[in-house]
């Protein structure tokens, strides 16, 4: 949940590739190997002096979170359900 928290707020969301997190994210996110900080070190840089990435990278996150609802996920079910009957 934390990570979709922070991909709603619409900013860009940066996170390591492991456990469910690509699968939550998606191409959404920008990844950097946790070993590895000049990988994180470049996507922040990138990041801070960037504003045009900043936004594209903040809508990415947001749109993807969206994707997420619990709304949209209750909608889902329902028409499984409907379907089954």
């Amino acid at each position: 949940m934390t990570l979709l928290e922070g991909m709603a707020t619409g900013l860009p969301t940066v996170a390591t590739r492991r456990g469910a997190i690509p699968d939550t994210g998606g191409d959404a996110l920008q990844y950097f190997e946790p070993t590895k900080v000049e990988e994180l070190t470049a996507i922040l840089a990138k990041l801070i002096s960037d504003p045009a990435a900043r936004r594209e990278w903040g809508q990415k996150a947001r749109a993807r979170a969206e994707e997420f609802s619990w709304d949209r996920h209750y909608r889902a079910l329902k028409r499984e359900i409907k379907s089954e009957v």
